[in-house]
């Protein structure tokens, strides 16, 4: 299962999240992989990093296209429930460490339902408000957690468009001759 640039594997301990009411999800270990890293070295090193909708679509084939198209796509998708929890269980540790309370049960539903970003930025997220975290009464929101991979997503969102965009002018091309 391609998981956005991340991979989950199961912790040998094999915690679960039931321990604070969330469910009986299973606590994964998160390692990232290079899929995210190869996908933006393939973009750097492209015509299309510096093409504009006003010019001509630069000399990639269309397969080529479909591919790097899938590739952000999976860097732009929402992450499963059970991955999520990998992530929310990481900040329910945080409060714990730190004396937070909350409601943990809430918390981790609202964080499920609110924070939209793809794996590897949550991750990123996760681990920047880990490090960085001043308020040592409140969790953070979901917003707060959103606001640091937004302009990452942003950019990825923007990426997608324009391999899209060049799809259809190639097979717009194509089709005229």
């Amino acid at each position: 299962m391609d998981t956005g640039g991340l991979q989950t594997k199961k912790n040998t301990t094999g915690t679960e999240l039931g321990r604070h009411g969330l469910e009986t999800r299973e606590l994964n270990q998160i390692t990232i992989t290079s899929e995210r890293d190869r996908f933006w070295k393939e973009w750097e090193s492209s015509n299309l990093k510096h093409w504009t909708p006003l010019e001509s679509v630069p000399d990639i084939t269309v397969a080529k296209l479909e591919g790097m198209k899938e590739q952000v796509g999976n860097l732009i998708k929402q992450p499963s429930p059970k991955e999520k929890a990998v992530l929310v269980y990481q900040l329910v540790e945080f409060a714990e460490l730190f004396g937070i309370k909350c409601d943990i049960k809430k918390l981790a539903r609202e964080y499920d339902t609110s924070v939209e970003l793809p794996l590897d930025l949550f991750y990123e997220a996760v681990m920047t408000l880990k490090k960085t975290w001043k308020y040592g009464f409140r969790m953070p929101t979901p917003g707060e957690i959103n606001d640091i991979g937004k302009a990452k997503l942003t950019h990825r969102f923007k990426i997608y468009t324009m391999i899209n965009l060049a799809i259809q002018r190639k097979n717009e091309k194509r089709s005229r001759q």
